[in-house]
């Protein structure tokens, strides 16, 4: 394993590490870090919020594995985290306008989703990390939302 900033390798021992939502700003900067601590990182993402842009240069070198796809998708889960030591679900509909125009899906997405990832870590024995951002709060100044 290569030494990354601040010895981060030591913080993450796992080396097959899944990132949902890895495509978006956060995710992608976390699996920059993983990768750079020399883990085999799958991303998977739906790119809803997220881009490929994000992670263009780790993909054109091979340091990592992208996997198109919604956490909806218990068989994809259940054959992307077979192997794997451990979940950073960051996975989430997000977007102030996203949610209020769609809330029914953005429940789905954010319960059912990582109700998906739960149970799909628990049968294959993967540790999980479950992050949210200020995101979750939205962005207007008034509250209640209008």
């Amino acid at each position: 394993m290569s030494t990354a900033p601040d010895g981060f390798q030591h913080l993450v021992p796992a080396e097959n590490i899944v990132v949902t939502g890895g495509a978006g700003y956060i995710g992608s900067h976390l699996v920059d870090l993983l990768a750079e601590a020399g883990h085999r990182v799958t991303v998977i993402d739906d790119l809803t919020s997220g881009s490929t842009a994000n992670l263009a240069t780790r993909l054109r070198r091979g340091d990592i594995r992208l996997v198109t796809g919604s956490i909806l998708d218990a068989a994809l889960l259940d054959r992307e985290l077979r192997g794997a030591d451990l979940v950073f679900h960051l996975a989430a509909a997000v977007g102030v306008g996203r949610i209020v125009d769609d809330p029914l899906t953005s429940l789905q997405t954010n319960v059912a989703g990582t109700e998906q990832v739960l149970e799909a870590c628990a049968r294959h024995d993967c540790a999980l990390v479950l992050a949210s951002s200020s995101e979750v709060y939205g962005k207007e100044p008034a509250f209640p939302m209008r």
